[in-house]
């Protein structure tokens, strides 16, 4: 039969005393084996207490936010190889303490962006491309706190990636439009992907010119004859392709109103001015800047166009764009090699290709009068400088993802930032 134990009094010899009978709670020992039963119950406070030990634990957890496993993933679509088996999505906001933002900014303090080519702004990002490691990416930085970024992969037919070294933005802000070794390509900003891709396969580096009007966008390349692609903003159909007067080389060019004017850097370097109301794209005049030499990039107001010539020293010459003629040349003693001109409408700044970089500073006024700012030791060679509210910002050739910012009253003390990062949280 049933084997049938009346009050239970010891368990392996401890004695214990039972409750007389099953009610809910946990079951509790006082220490002497008297057991009895406990209601459970949950505070406010109790509640409280634990969401704070959640709360601190979550903290110590960096964010892993942009992080993708290699496996099944594919680079050429849109995604940031890293090292250790990683990608960081080309979308991703990086932000100080997550895991994706660490990663960058090791890499881009050791061995970024080398090469930075070229620097566009709209206003809210900065632009930064080039060639070397990491070339073949877009780069932006907000330009509130510089500690967000962001890339976006330039990418060839065959998946590979393409080397850039000119940019331009639209003036509505919708697109920008780069120029590569191969291609040329369309990338939309409001979502900042690649949306479409032009190849041409001359395998241009820096001898080459894109500019844009309110619907096209050009691209001027040197190469064996000289070609002229047309594109439709809008589509990127190719409207048209011509060649262009003579085939030296191209450094730098600019739109004003309805007429572009393109450098040919060459002795007594040429401005070549054409018409875009004529669907040709037909050369209308010719200008030779008789004595100066090496054309390489220019900066225009509302009835001058600047151009700066790398030379040693470097020299700006002034055209009057409703004569087309050469009005004045200016020689920056003890200034050489000059690689970009920007202005802010009372001064041109010419960017001297040294080490450390140099900024050179020339009133408009009397087109006399110049000062020079030197970079820090380190910070060397530049072919970009823009004006932004009230500073300058310079990107660094071959200081890897590095920029400088020079406030314009000053012209003096300037701070240098990583892409991403401000100088203040790199170690």
């Amino acid at each position: 039969g049933n084997l049938k134990v009346g009050e239970i009094k010891k368990i392996k010899g401890v004695p214990y005393s039972f409750p007389d009978s099953n009610v809910a709670g946990t079951l509790s020992n006082d220490g002497v084996g008297n057991l009895a039963w406990t209601p459970e119950t949950v505070t406010a406070a109790d509640i409280t207490t634990l969401q704070d030990e959640i709360d601190a634990a979550v903290e110590m957890i960096p964010s892993i936010s942009g992080l993708l496993p290699v496996s099944g993933s594919t680079p050429m679509t849109g995604n940031l190889l890293a090292d250790q088996g990683v990608l960081i999505s080309q979308t991703q906001q990086l932000k100080a303490n997550d895991v994706a933002y660490t990663w960058a900014e090791t890499i881009f303090a050791g061995a970024g962006l080398t090469n930075c080519w070229s620097m566009v702004q709209d206003d809210n990002w900065f632009y930064f491309a080039g060639a070397g490691l990491n070339s073949g990416y877009i780069f932006r930085v907000n330009k509130d706190d510089y500690s967000f970024i962001e890339s976006t992969p330039c990418i060839t037919v065959d998946g590979t990636l393409d080397p850039v070294y000119k940019m331009v933005i639209t003036e509505n802000q919708r697109f920008l439009f780069y120029a590569g070794q191969d291609s040329v390509g369309k990338i939309e900003l409001v979502s900042f992907g690649q949306v479409a891709r032009y190849e041409h396969n001359y395998g241009i580096g820096d001898t080459q010119i894109i500019l844009v009007d309110d619907t096209k966008a050009y691209l001027m390349l040197t190469a064996s004859q000289g070609l002229s692609l047309v594109f439709d903003q809008e589509s990127f159909a190719l409207t048209l392709t011509t060649s262009f007067a003579g085939s030296s080389t191209l450094r730098g060019g600019a739109i004003v109103g309805t007429d572009m004017y393109l450098l040919v850097s060459k002795t007594n370097s040429d401005v070549i001015k054409y018409d875009l109301t004529d669907t040709t794209l037909a050369t209308t005049d010719t200008l030779t800047l008789t004595g100066n030499n090496t054309a390489y990039a220019c900066v225009h107001d509302a009835g001058f166009l600047y151009v700066v010539h790398s030379l040693s020293p470097t020299k700006v010459s002034k055209v009057d764009l409703s004569t087309f003629t050469l009005t004045g040349t200016k020689t920056l003693t003890s200034q050489n090699t000059g690689r970009s001109i920007s202005t802010d409408g009372t001064y041109l700044y010419i960017t001297q290709y040294l080490s450390p970089v140099r900024i050179t500073r020339l009133l408009i006024s009397d087109f006399a009068t110049f000062s020079t700012l030197t970079a820090g030791s380190g910070y060397n060679l530049s072919y970009n400088t823009l004006v932004y509210d009230g500073d300058l910002y310079t990107a660094l050739y071959s200081t890897n993802s590095t920029f400088m910012k020079t406030s314009i009253s000053g012209f003096a003390s300037p701070t240098y930032h990583k892409y991403g990062a401000t100088t203040s949280n790199l170690s």
